[in-house]
């Protein structure tokens, strides 16, 4: 971690948790990608600046691993911080603390710039470059391993994308996608466990009015509870995401 990442402190409320008081995943996602937002504005590289360009930030892979999940009454902390850029890619990171400075947490997450017009990545521009010139360590974004495909599904659920999942550039949130994969787990896993790890590979957008097949199947051979998952645009088929998680009895 750099000496000096971006911190954010957040009052985790009861509405934002589950019946057991953990915080929802979207919900810890959402803060996680404020206190992104927050510092890439310090940065000069913020959404507003991008989008007046004609351009956007999007996620393409996230890596979230939770020692403790917070709760209800909680202050959970965030520090994040640019790690490495490179042609199309960045990465950023996260460590999550509680007010006794104890770690909860942390996360990688992969982001590209989208042409809003072509809808498709571009290369990182020269601002955004010379921006994160003086604060990354590295110019080797981290590559996370594949997630082998569902091949047949325990579990599916239909889910329709919202005017709530909707964000800024016009297509469904990041957090919004970890929601729909982890909702499809069984509740005996969710009221026995605590989400370990949860990794999901962005490969489509969703685009508001999108009807999305969530699929769940458990890994059979893994010696904890794993699961793979995989998102589905109904209208035409595409895998707009896959998914993995790890759980971990409470």
């Amino acid at each position: 971690m750099p000496a000096t990442p971006h911190t954010a402190q957040y009052e985790i409320r009861g509405f934002e948790c589950d019946p057991l008081g953990r915080i929802h995943p979207r919900r810890l996602c959402l803060l996680l990608q404020e206190s992104a937002t927050l510092h890439a504005a310090e940065l000069g590289v913020g959404v507003d600046t991008l989008i007046d360009g004609g351009i956007a930030w999007v996620m393409s892979q996230l890596k979230l691993e939770i020692d403790r999940w917070p709760t209800a009454g909680e202050t959970l902390t965030v520090k994040t911080w640019p790690e490495a850029a490179s042609g199309t890619r960045t990465d950023r990171r996260f460590r999550m603390l509680d007010r006794n400075g104890q770690e909860l947490g942390r996360a990688i997450t992969l982001w590209l710039v989208m042409d809003l017009e072509r809808r498709r990545p571009t290369r990182l521009p020269e601002f955004i470059t010379s921006g994160l010139e003086g604060v990354i360590r590295s110019t080797r974004p981290t590559r996370l391993d594949p997630i082998p495909s569902l091949e047949e599904a325990h579990r599916e659920q239909r889910i329709q994308v919202g005017f709530s999942d909707i964000d800024m550039v016009h297509h469904a949130n990041n957090a919004a996608f970890v929601q729909w994969a982890v909702e499809c787990v069984p509740e005996s896993l969710w009221s026995a466990h605590d989400p370990a790890e949860v990794e999901v590979h962005y490969l489509s957008e969703c685009r508001l009015g999108d009807i999305v097949v969530s699929q769940y199947a458990p890994v059979e051979d893994s010696v904890t509870s794993a699961a793979h998952h995989r998102l589905i645009r109904s209208s035409d088929g595409v895998e707009v995401a896959r998914a993995r998680s790890l759980w971990r009895r409470r």
